[in-house]
């Protein structure tokens, strides 16, 4: 199974880059604690 770390923080537009392709392919998304 693919995973993938969002690193972007939650107010920075730059993670609607990180978290949908990710999502639209299946992968897992992991979010690290902050």
């Amino acid at each position: 199974a693919a995973r993938t770390a969002s690193v972007a923080g939650f107010g920075f537009d730059a993670m609607a880059w990180e978290i949908w392709p990710a999502l639209c392919a299946g992968a897992t998304l992991h979010l690290p604690p902050a």
